[in-house]
């Protein structure tokens, strides 16, 4: 099995299992953190369209089932790509950690602070979540930056 893998010079095959094993936790995170990204956007969304916009509109479905779905594929995705090129520019997990950590944080509060002022359009919604994730993981980011080395 291991005998086609070359090893990288200055690397003992026990490093080279180390680092796999880190990726593969860091890509379980990430999938993990836009599943609850989804699901609280999902859930956020539903409240807006249901509460604030009833006149909303998102792929053929109307008010809280066109927004729950909306924000939840908008807080998803954001979170999909945060961590993503957070895995690729970090090489420190707790910095993954806490990026994801105010992603979600700034989902789940964000929008919720921002409803009433959300004019019912599908593009506005979506950047709203979007605009909330990037915050979120840029004082996530922040904070990493704060701690030990």
């Amino acid at each position: 099995m291991y005998q086609d893998d070359p090893i990288p010079p200055g690397e003992s095959r026990k490093q080279q299992d180390s680092r796999r094993k880190k990726n593969i936790a860091r890509l379980v995170g990430v999938l993990l953190a836009a599943f609850l990204a989804f699901v609280v956007g999902f859930i956020g969304g539903s409240g807006f369209g249901g509460n604030y916009a009833a006149d909303f509109s998102f792929l053929g479905m109307p008010g809280y089932e066109g927004s729950s779905l909306l924000g939840g594929l908008a807080a998803g995705l954001a979170v999909l790509v945060i961590g993503g090129v957070t895995c690729a520019l970090s090489s420190r997990g707790g910095g993954l950690l806490l990026v994801l950590v105010g992603a979600l944080a700034a989902i789940a509060l964000g929008p919720r602070l921002l409803f009433p002022v959300i004019p019912p359009e599908e593009s506005a919604f979506a950047l709203i979540y979007l605009g909330c994730a990037v915050v979120g993981g840029a004082i996530g980011w922040g904070v990493s930056l704060l701690g030990p080395k």
